[in-house]
């Protein structure tokens, strides 16, 4: 059996070649509006109705041995602003907060419950019912979900005041709800938000770490935005499809998507999408698993292909070979080329003698 080592020897020699490509980048002329005309735009079947408010109560609960409920006012303004630039202005979030319920149970004793136990639902079922008591039995039809903003730190994970979401059932009606802590550190914006992206039917992707509010994008500062995916599933991008049998030219305008299947059984796509001026580009297998390969185009890389760096070799059995070329941004759209063969560049020949070196008999 022969096996083929995939090397890539990063040399020092780049260098000038990368300055090269700069240079070659900058020297790129604008479009003209014949050179458009060959660019065709993305035919998008019809796309599902996004969801455009979601209105929540925000319960505060407090516990035994705790002083005064207290928050900062300007918190929830950051979540409703950062929804609305994540989806362009097309959703909000419609928040209205009602007075404290405090608990017989101590701050300590509910953080060592046990997540989503009976327990839990219990404790979080007392709370909804003096609610629903207090403001009528009407309140749960005017709201889509309900979030517990407990007070004090975040508990333990695995325990009920970690963050997390759930479901309760309350006179046969289902309350979606999440549990956020006041005190949630530097990432309290992060965590909200993608706590709350649950309660709009976000799983999480934390095979995606940073790259996704819904991985681990809640850990940075500010946070990470919602990926191309939880985008789609939102309704805030529309998505379209094409077989490439041969070259064609593209235009992406801002939050559109583009599937090419890669391999014949169409397990395997390259998954293109413009948002913030920029070219996204994905590897998808089987609906699932999302590989992000970079954002397109920098000073020094205006191509995606098998040689550059980062690049897209197909991993399926049967998969093809992709070329993106003459990646520009113009005039708020993604223009670029789509091929299953090109030339490569003087940095992507040298790249190029740099792998599938053979190692064995």
């Amino acid at each position: 059996m022969k096996f083929v080592l995939l090397l890539l020897i990063f040399s020092p020699q780049e260098d000038p070649l990368l300055e090269q490509e700069r240079r070659r980048i900058a020297a790129k002329t604008v479009l003209g509006d014949e050179d458009k005309a060959e660019y065709r735009s993305i035919h998008f079947p019809k796309q599902r109705t996004p969801k455009k408010t979601y209105s929540f109560a925000l319960l505060p609960l407090s516990f035994s041995k705790q002083g005064p409920f207290s928050s900062e006012p300007l918190f929830w303004a950051e979540i409703r602003d950062f929804y609305l630039q994540e989806s362009n202005g097309l959703f909000r979030f419609s928040i209205t907060q009602y007075p404290e319920t405090r608990s017989k149970h101590s701050w300590k004793l509910v953080s060592n419950t046990i997540i989503r136990s009976e327990e839990e639902t219990e404790i979080l079922g007392n709370v909804l019912r003096k609610w629903i008591s207090t403001s009528g039995q009407g309140v749960l039809a005017l709201h889509d979900g309900v979030v517990f903003y407990t007070s004090g730190p975040m508990g333990a994970r695995g325990g009920a005041l970690w963050p997390h979401q759930g479901v309760l059932s309350i006179n046969k009606i289902q309350v979606p709800y999440v549990v956020l802590p006041t005190e949630g550190g530097n990432h309290r914006v992060g965590i909200a938000s993608h706590e709350l992206g649950h309660l709009l039917g976000l799983k999480d992707r934390y095979k995606m770490k940073h790259s996704c509010l819904m991985g681990t994008g809640y850990e940075k500062t500010p946070p990470a935005s919602f990926c191309t995916f939880c985008q789609e599933d939102l309704g805030w991008m529309k998505s379209g499809r094409v077989n490439l049998e041969e070259s064609k030219k593209f235009v992406l305008h801002e939050r559109e998507i583009l599937r090419v299947p890669v391999n014949p059984g169409q397990t395997e796509y390259m998954v293109l999408s413009a948002r913030g001026g920029k070219l996204s580009i994905w590897r998808e297998s089987r609906g699932k698993y999302r590989e992000y390969i970079g954002l397109f185009p920098s000073d020094s890389r205006d191509r995606c292909t098998p040689f550059s760096r980062p690049g897209f070799v197909g991993t399926s059995v049967g998969s093809r070979d992709f070329w993106v070329t003459d990646i520009r941004t113009e005039q708020g759209s993604i223009w670029f080329s789509l091929s299953h063969q090109g030339t490569t560049t003087p940095v992507e020949s040298a790249r190029q003698k740099s792998v599938g070196r053979r190692l064995g008999p």
